[in-house]
């Protein structure tokens, strides 16, 4: 593979997959924390109003349910641990690609910088596949 290939079918494109993976993994998990805490706020005024009306108890109850159903889904999926995890290799790729076109840091004085850039790449791709694999060990539904 040469230069161009590389740097275009496979940096970008796992620079491009890690950062939409942790703009989606973000928006689950403020979207969850957000509604978390919207039905948390809510249980204290409908208690208040359950003996008034029926319906205020079992809306009591769905937001307890609401809650429960949130905080497992955030426990299971690890939107927060994944925000950060792909948002830092993306960076990570970014920062690595940039000092390569420009040839700064460690690319600067090498005798094969192409070389280099993949291996250091690859390196940053395969620990993230195994930091992620120890981050979801413990999931049940999660298939390795």
């Amino acid at each position: 593979m040469d230069e161009q290939t590389y740097l275009k079918e496979r940096l970008d494109n796992q620079i491009n997959w890690y950062s939409s993976k942790s703009s989606e993994a973000q928006s689950w998990y403020k979207w969850l924390k957000f509604a978390d805490n919207l039905l948390a706020l809510l249980i204290v005024p409908i208690s208040y109003y359950s003996d008034s009306c029926w319906w205020f108890k079992y809306a009591g109850i769905a937001a307890g349910i609401l809650i429960a159903l949130s905080n497992f889904l955030q426990s299971m999926n690890k939107y927060h641990e994944n925000w950060i995890q792909y948002r830092s290799t993306a960076e990570i790729l970014k920062h690595e690609k940039f000092l390569y076109l420009t040839r700064s840091g460690g690319y600067k004085n090498s005798s094969a910088p192409f070389n280099e850039l993949v291996e250091r790449c690859e390196s940053i791709i395969s620990s993230e596949n195994v930091d992620w694999a120890q981050l979801h060990k413990g999931c049940p539904s999660k298939q390795l």
